[in-house]
C-alpha cells in the first residue's frame, strides 16, 4: 500500500486514550524515510489556533478542531504500512488539496512545531 499528502487515518482505540486522526503532510515523492504526520485534536481555549478546522472540512470533524503541531511524527512508510497491515490504523477519507494547504501553512506558522519538522517541509520546498 501507499500513502499520499492528505491521505488520512484514526489510530486504533486504546483504552484512557483518545482516537484521532492523523493526516500525512509532506510530499511522499521526496521522501519515504520521513513522511510527516499531524494529528487533529479538539480545540480548547489554551490550545494552538494556528490551524482550525470545522464542521464540513473533513468527515471525521465534528466541532472545532484544531491542528496539534507539538505532537507532530515523523515515521517511514514502511511503518505505515505494517501498522496498517496489524489493523493499528485505518484509513478515512483524505484530506482536500485546500485544506491540506491550510496544515501545512499552519505548521509553519504555529510556534509549537518541532524544528525537525520545519526542516523536512522546509526541505520539500513545502513551507
Amino acid at each position: 500500500m501507499s500513502f499520499s499528502a492528505g491521505d488520512t487515518f484514526i489510530n486504533k482505540p486504546v483504552p484512557h486514550a483518545p482516537t484521532h486522526l492523523w493526516v500525512v503532510i509532506s510530499d511522499m515523492n521526496q521522501s519515504v524515510d520521513e513522511i510527516v504526520i499531524v494529528n487533529l485534536t479538539t480545540y480548547k481555549d489554551n490550545g494552538d489556533n494556528t490551524c482550525l478546522l470545522d464542521k464540513g472540512d473533513h468527515p471525521f470533524v465534528k466541532h472545532q478542531t484544531c491542528i496539534s503541531y507539538r505532537d507532530a511524527r515523523i515515521v517511514s512508510l514502511s511503518k505505515l504500512n505494517e501498522l496498517e497491515n496489524k489493523e493499528m490504523i485505518t484509513r478515512q477519507e483524505a484530506l482536500k488539496d485546500n485544506i491540506l494547504e491550510r496544515v501545512r501553512a499552519g505548521a509553519v506558522g504555529s510556534l509549537f512545531t518541532p524544528l525537525k519538522i520545519l526542516k523536512i517541509l522546509e526541505d520539500q520546498n513545502l513551507a
